[in-house]
């Protein structure tokens, strides 16, 4: 997500649209993810993803309503576009060397809370908002443990970080 991560470019305008019709299953799944479940766990950045992408997952220390909206939906639509634009796309499979999910996920998650969330503010006021709601939350979280995260989140924005262990360390924790 956008809030808290270093890279906090957005992808292209209608990039994901171009995508979603030259890339007939990335817009089943995103039509189809809708209806998929928001569970809380444990998780960097606030939110994640299951590895079937069937699942999304927002962390339940966050306050995530902000002037009676649920933000829940932002935060998850990032995890999903960014989770099958690497499955569907090849984009972003590898966050180093090309960043372009990430960033696509972060214009999908601007829209959601410009277009869905907060439709009556200017969309730069809404989402300098939600930014300014989360961000700080999300700092306060990044060295804290991880307590409880999903059996089946997805890894790979971890691989090769500190975190991947912390959260596999947590995971096992969580077996005993």
């Amino acid at each position: 997500m956008t809030a808290g991560d270093i890279d906090d470019r957005l992808g292209p305008e209608g990039e994901l649209g171009r995508l979603r019709s030259m890339y007939p299953d990335l817009d089943a799944y995103l039509r189809d993810a809708e209806e998929y479940p928001i569970l809380l766990a444990s998780c960097p950045f606030g939110a994640g993803i299951s590895q079937d992408g069937k699942r999304r997952y927002v962390d339940p220390r966050l306050n995530t309503e902000l002037n009676g909206v649920d933000l829940k939906p932002a935060l998850v639509k990032h995890e999903t576009v960014e989770w099958a634009v690497r499955l569907f796309c090849q984009i972003g499979v590898d966050y180093s060397f090309d960043p372009r999910g990430h960033r696509l996920a972060n214009r999908a998650e601007y829209n959601k809370v410009s277009d869905d969330l907060f439709p009556d503010l200017d969309p730069d006021e809404a989402w300098e908002a939600y930014d300014e709601f989360l961000d700080p939350q999300l700092k306060a979280l990044e060295d804290q443990p991880i307590p409880s995260p999903a059996k089946d989140l997805a890894m790979y924005p971890y691989i090769g970080t500190a975190l991947y262990d912390k959260i596999r360390a947590a995971q096992r924790e969580d077996k005993e």
